[in-house]
């Protein structure tokens, strides 16, 4: 509920309260109503007193709906802030894609990639561009270390929503990573060899990109969706 409707129905409230409590009071102040004319009645405190407790009970819900606010702000904020790396990952994660999936006729530039000797053999080639690929670009450290403040901060909107889309960005990079790190010598040796290689190796984690990426866009829509609220 927002602060101009919290008013609004504090206001409704406080008038249908006073309405009735001063109807009442005066009801019984007369004796009009039966019952205290067969049982006794407490005496009621003045309708100021009323009004005096009402505003301050309303004073009291402000303060402590304020700090929930904040609260929530705070969550928010948060997790505008973790969603905008997830979304930079996953840039970084397309790119990764695009270079398992033509390694040969997709160049990227990166100081360690640049020292990688094309006169070694095919297989140490590709590994060797690899691991330049995820030092130079970073990607394998940005999803773990964002792993890992996510696991201990858990102060995050749709907290299990973050859980669940780095799990399958982590799983994607890391297993595709890991992969191409064991990856043995093809027996043709070949440049098409390697390319069928890397082609398979995309093709078991590509499911866990699609639900990365899928995931990430239905968190990005829930959050626009809060703030046009």
């Amino acid at each position: 509920m927002s602060l101009k409707n919290k008013i609004l129905f504090a206001i409704a409230l406080g008038v249908i309260s006073i309405l009735i409590y001063y109807f009442l009071f005066v009801a019984v102040e007369k004796n009009s109503i039966s019952i205290c004319a067969t049982f006794y009645c407490l005496e009621l405190m003045p309708i100021g007193d009323f009004i005096a407790i009402y505003i301050a009970i309303i004073g009291l819900f402000f303060v402590v709906s304020s700090l929930n606010d904040w609260k929530v702000q705070d969550k928010y904020n948060n997790a505008k802030i973790r969603v905008a790396e997830l979304n930079e990952i996953s840039s970084l994660i397309d790119d990764f894609s695009f270079k398992i999936c033509a390694f040969y006729n997709y160049k990227t530039s990166g100081e360690n990639q640049s020292k990688v000797s094309k006169f070694i053999p095919n297989d140490d080639y590709v590994r060797s561009m690899f691991k330049a690929y995820i030092e130079d670009t970073g990607i394998l450290n940005r999803i773990r270390e964002l792993d890992k403040r996510n696991y201990f901060s858990k102060d995050c909107l749709f907290q299990k929503d973050f859980d669940h889309i780095i799990e399958y960005g982590y799983k994607f990079i890391n297993g595709c990573n890991k992969e191409i790190r064991e990856m043995a010598k093809t027996q043709e040796d070949t440049r098409e060899s390697y390319e069928h290689t890397l082609d398979l190796i995309y093709k078991n984690h590509r499911n866990e990109s699609e639900i990365f990426k899928k995931d990430l866009a239905g968190l990005n829509r829930k959050l626009s969706q809060i703030v046009n609220q």
